[in-house]
Protein backbone atom coordinates (compact mmCIF):
# COMPACT_ATOMS: atom_id res chain seq x y z
CA UNK A 1 0.00 0.00 0.00
CA UNK A 2 2.86 2.37 0.82
CA UNK A 3 4.42 1.95 -2.62
CA UNK A 4 1.09 2.70 -4.30
CA UNK A 5 0.61 5.78 -2.11
CA UNK A 6 4.08 7.04 -2.95
CA UNK A 7 3.56 6.58 -6.69
CA UNK A 8 0.18 8.32 -6.57
CA UNK A 9 1.73 11.18 -4.57
CA UNK A 10 4.41 11.59 -7.23
CA UNK A 11 1.68 11.65 -9.88
CA UNK A 12 -0.26 14.34 -8.01
CA UNK A 13 2.92 16.41 -7.61
CA UNK A 14 3.68 15.94 -11.30
CA UNK A 15 0.31 17.49 -12.14
CA UNK A 16 0.32 20.35 -9.63
CA UNK A 17 3.90 21.65 -9.77
CA UNK A 18 3.84 22.63 -13.48
CA UNK A 19 0.41 24.26 -12.98
CA UNK A 20 1.73 26.32 -10.06
CA UNK A 21 4.76 27.58 -11.97
CA UNK A 22 2.51 28.33 -14.96
CA UNK A 23 0.31 30.40 -12.65
CA UNK A 24 3.32 32.42 -11.45
CA UNK A 25 4.26 33.12 -15.06
CA UNK A 26 0.67 34.09 -15.91
CA UNK A 27 0.53 36.42 -12.89
CA UNK A 28 3.73 38.14 -14.05
CA UNK A 29 2.16 38.61 -17.48
CA UNK A 30 -1.08 40.01 -16.05
CA UNK A 31 0.77 42.46 -13.81
CA UNK A 32 2.92 43.62 -16.75
CA UNK A 33 -0.31 44.08 -18.75
CA UNK A 34 -1.70 46.37 -16.05
CA UNK A 35 -4.22 44.05 -14.43
CA UNK A 36 -4.78 45.29 -10.84
CA UNK A 37 -3.53 43.10 -8.02
CA UNK A 38 -5.31 42.98 -4.68
CA UNK A 39 -3.72 43.21 -1.23
CA UNK A 40 -6.32 41.86 1.23
CA UNK A 41 -4.59 43.40 4.24
CA UNK A 42 -6.57 44.24 7.38
CA UNK A 43 -5.78 46.25 10.52
CA UNK A 44 -5.10 42.98 12.31
CA UNK A 45 -2.12 42.14 10.09
CA UNK A 46 -0.15 45.03 11.59
CA UNK A 47 -0.51 43.45 15.04
CA UNK A 48 0.75 39.99 14.03
CA UNK A 49 4.43 39.64 14.96
CA UNK A 50 7.13 38.58 12.56
CA UNK A 51 8.69 35.39 13.98
CA UNK A 52 11.36 34.22 11.50
CA UNK A 53 11.82 30.86 13.25
CA UNK A 54 8.48 29.77 11.82
CA UNK A 55 10.12 29.65 8.40
CA UNK A 56 11.19 26.10 9.24
CA UNK A 57 7.68 24.61 9.42
CA UNK A 58 6.76 26.78 6.42
CA UNK A 59 9.60 25.29 4.37
CA UNK A 60 8.68 21.82 5.69
CA UNK A 61 5.27 22.05 4.02
CA UNK A 62 6.19 19.82 1.08
CA UNK A 63 7.68 17.25 3.41
CA UNK A 64 4.46 17.41 5.40
CA UNK A 65 2.45 16.60 2.29
CA UNK A 66 4.83 13.68 1.72
CA UNK A 67 3.90 12.32 5.16
CA UNK A 68 0.39 11.82 3.80
CA UNK A 69 1.55 8.71 1.91
CA UNK A 70 1.46 6.86 5.26
CA UNK A 71 -2.19 7.73 5.93
CA UNK A 72 -4.32 5.60 3.51
CA UNK A 73 -5.38 2.18 4.77
CA UNK A 74 -6.64 0.98 1.39
CA UNK A 75 -7.14 2.13 -2.19
CA UNK A 76 -10.39 3.90 -1.36
CA UNK A 77 -8.58 6.06 1.20
CA UNK A 78 -5.82 6.69 -1.33
CA UNK A 79 -8.31 7.75 -4.00
CA UNK A 80 -9.93 10.15 -1.54
CA UNK A 81 -6.58 11.60 -0.45
CA UNK A 82 -5.35 12.20 -4.00
CA UNK A 83 -8.70 13.45 -5.27
CA UNK A 84 -8.96 15.94 -2.44
CA UNK A 85 -5.44 17.31 -2.94
CA UNK A 86 -6.10 17.83 -6.64
CA UNK A 87 -9.55 19.36 -6.16
CA UNK A 88 -8.44 21.74 -3.39
CA UNK A 89 -5.50 22.93 -5.48
CA UNK A 90 -7.63 23.48 -8.59
CA UNK A 91 -10.18 25.50 -6.58
CA UNK A 92 -7.34 27.55 -5.15
CA UNK A 93 -5.81 28.24 -8.55
CA UNK A 94 -9.23 29.22 -9.91
CA UNK A 95 -9.63 31.67 -7.04
CA UNK A 96 -6.21 33.18 -7.77
CA UNK A 97 -7.20 33.83 -11.38
CA UNK A 98 -10.53 35.41 -10.42
CA UNK A 99 -9.08 37.42 -7.54
CA UNK A 100 -5.36 38.09 -8.19
CA UNK A 101 -3.45 38.85 -5.00
CA UNK A 102 0.12 39.66 -4.02
CA UNK A 103 1.98 40.12 -0.75
CA UNK A 104 3.55 43.40 0.26
CA UNK A 105 6.93 42.32 1.58
CA UNK A 106 8.42 43.57 4.83
CA UNK A 107 12.04 44.62 5.39
CA UNK A 108 13.95 41.88 7.21
CA UNK A 109 15.98 43.58 9.93
CA UNK A 110 17.82 40.60 11.38
CA UNK A 111 20.77 38.41 10.40
CA UNK A 112 20.02 34.99 11.89
CA UNK A 113 19.84 31.81 9.84
CA UNK A 114 16.06 31.85 10.11
CA UNK A 115 15.95 35.40 8.76
CA UNK A 116 18.21 34.33 5.91
CA UNK A 117 15.78 31.52 5.06
CA UNK A 118 12.89 33.99 5.07
CA UNK A 119 14.88 36.20 2.68
CA UNK A 120 15.52 33.21 0.44
CA UNK A 121 11.79 32.47 0.37
CA UNK A 122 11.04 36.05 -0.60
CA UNK A 123 13.51 35.76 -3.48
CA UNK A 124 12.19 32.41 -4.73
CA UNK A 125 8.47 32.97 -4.18
CA UNK A 126 6.96 36.02 -5.93
CA UNK A 127 4.23 36.21 -3.27
CA UNK A 128 1.28 35.63 -5.59
CA UNK A 129 -1.81 33.55 -4.98
CA UNK A 130 -2.65 34.44 -1.39
CA UNK A 131 -6.42 34.13 -0.99
CA UNK A 132 -7.09 31.45 0.03
CA UNK A 133 -3.84 30.06 1.46
CA UNK A 134 -3.13 26.67 -0.07
CA UNK A 135 -0.59 26.01 2.69
CA UNK A 136 -3.44 26.32 5.19
CA UNK A 137 -5.96 24.50 2.99
CA UNK A 138 -3.82 21.44 2.28
CA UNK A 139 -2.43 21.24 5.82
CA UNK A 140 -5.94 21.18 7.27
CA UNK A 141 -7.06 18.74 4.59
CA UNK A 142 -4.25 16.28 5.41
CA UNK A 143 -5.11 16.61 9.11
CA UNK A 144 -8.73 15.83 8.23
CA UNK A 145 -7.61 12.72 6.33
CA UNK A 146 -5.42 11.58 9.22
CA UNK A 147 -8.36 11.65 11.65
CA UNK A 148 -10.87 10.25 9.16
CA UNK A 149 -8.54 7.30 8.48
CA UNK A 150 -7.82 6.93 12.24
CA UNK A 151 -4.11 6.97 11.48
CA UNK A 152 -1.69 6.18 14.28
CA UNK A 153 0.24 9.36 13.47
CA UNK A 154 -2.81 11.64 13.41
CA UNK A 155 -1.72 13.75 16.41
CA UNK A 156 1.74 14.21 14.95
CA UNK A 157 0.10 15.25 11.67
CA UNK A 158 -2.20 17.66 13.53
CA UNK A 159 0.64 19.43 15.36
CA UNK A 160 2.87 19.52 12.27
CA UNK A 161 0.06 20.79 10.07
CA UNK A 162 -1.10 23.51 12.46
CA UNK A 163 2.48 24.79 12.81
CA UNK A 164 2.43 25.34 9.04
CA UNK A 165 -0.92 27.15 9.25
CA UNK A 166 0.44 29.56 11.89
CA UNK A 167 3.69 29.97 9.95
CA UNK A 168 1.88 31.42 6.93
CA UNK A 169 1.21 34.68 8.78
CA UNK A 170 4.13 34.67 11.22
CA UNK A 171 6.68 34.82 8.39
CA UNK A 172 4.56 37.43 6.59
CA UNK A 173 3.86 35.22 3.60
CA UNK A 174 0.08 35.59 3.89
CA UNK A 175 -2.46 38.06 5.20
CA UNK A 176 -4.65 36.96 8.08
CA UNK A 177 -7.81 36.60 5.94
CA UNK A 178 -6.04 34.07 3.74
CA UNK A 179 -5.89 31.55 6.58
CA UNK A 180 -9.58 31.07 7.47
CA UNK A 181 -10.34 31.11 3.74
CA UNK A 182 -7.78 28.34 3.30
CA UNK A 183 -9.20 26.33 6.18
CA UNK A 184 -12.69 26.54 4.68
CA UNK A 185 -11.29 25.54 1.29
CA UNK A 186 -9.46 22.56 2.75
CA UNK A 187 -12.46 21.21 4.63
CA UNK A 188 -15.24 22.04 2.16
CA UNK A 189 -13.18 21.26 -0.94
CA UNK A 190 -11.93 18.03 0.58
CA UNK A 191 -15.43 16.90 1.53
CA UNK A 192 -16.73 17.72 -1.93
CA UNK A 193 -13.87 15.76 -3.50
CA UNK A 194 -14.64 12.77 -1.28
CA UNK A 195 -18.26 12.82 -2.43
CA UNK A 196 -17.15 12.82 -6.06
CA UNK A 197 -14.58 10.08 -5.48
CA UNK A 198 -17.07 7.93 -3.56
CA UNK A 199 -19.63 8.18 -6.34
CA UNK A 200 -17.31 6.99 -9.08
CA UNK A 201 -15.01 4.76 -7.02
CA UNK A 202 -17.96 2.63 -5.96
CA UNK A 203 -18.79 1.93 -9.60
CA UNK A 204 -15.18 1.20 -10.45
CA UNK A 205 -14.57 -0.93 -7.35
CA UNK A 206 -17.43 -3.27 -8.21
CA UNK A 207 -15.83 -4.20 -11.51
CA UNK A 208 -14.13 -7.58 -11.06
CA UNK A 209 -10.40 -7.83 -11.59
CA UNK A 210 -9.05 -10.52 -13.93
CA UNK A 211 -8.79 -12.97 -11.01
CA UNK A 212 -12.37 -12.23 -9.96
CA UNK A 213 -11.45 -10.12 -6.94
CA UNK A 214 -12.77 -6.66 -6.19
CA UNK A 215 -10.76 -3.56 -5.37
CA UNK A 216 -10.55 -2.74 -1.67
Amino acid sequence: MLVESFLVFLGVAGILVPIEFSYFALQDYLIAAGVPVNHPETWLDAHIPFIPEFIWPYWAYFGFLGVSVWLPRNRHDLARLAGGLLFVHFLGFASYLLYPTAMQRIDIACESLSCGMVGAMYLLDPGYGLFPSLHAACSVYVIMCAFAYRSGIRWFVAVFGMSIVFATVLVKQHYIVDVPAGIVLGIAGGRAAWAIVDRYYERFARRPLPDGALLQ
